[in-house]
């Protein structure tokens, strides 16, 4: 038997969020009045409807469902991922897709106020990986 996890995010911009799923390879759709998860198992049930959604087929793993995001009454999105797959799509992943999200909103604002995103490096350091954005000016 299987049921859906959901982790509250502060993720808030539909587009930003999809761009940053598709930065990780996923294949994405996206629902204006939502829809529902199709767990592996059919107990496996969402009870509200979700609007950003990643289909099990798409996905890597042998018991993978759908993965899902449903937009709240506050803007945020609150992530549905089957508690068989979170090995794999867990906290970890949640995280990775906060970082290139973050990326994205940072490239976003910077471009607004004029500047022009040159890369992105990865620096190695005693705390880990780090991400830094590499921006100029016109």
């Amino acid at each position: 038997m299987s049921k859906y996890d959901q982790f509250k995010t502060v993720m808030k911009d539909e587009s930003l969020l999809v761009a940053a799923l598709q930065d990780l390879g996923h294949a994405v759709e996206v629902f204006k009045d939502g829809t529902q998860l199709r767990g592996y198992w059919t107990d496996a049930q969402v009870s509200e409807p979700v609007h950003i959604v990643i289909r099990a087929a798409t996905l890597a793993g042998s018991y993978t469902s759908d993965i899902g995001f449903t937009r709240l009454a506050d803007g945020t999105y609150r992530t549905h991922v089957n508690d068989m797959d979170l090995r794999q799509y867990g906290s970890a992943w949640l995280g990775r897709v906060q970082q290139k999200y973050k990326e994205r909103a940072t490239i976003q604002m910077a471009q607004k106020k004029g500047y022009v995103f040159r890369g992105r490096q990865v620096i190695t350091t005693e705390r880990g990986e780090q991400v830094k954005l590499l921006f100029g000016t016109r």
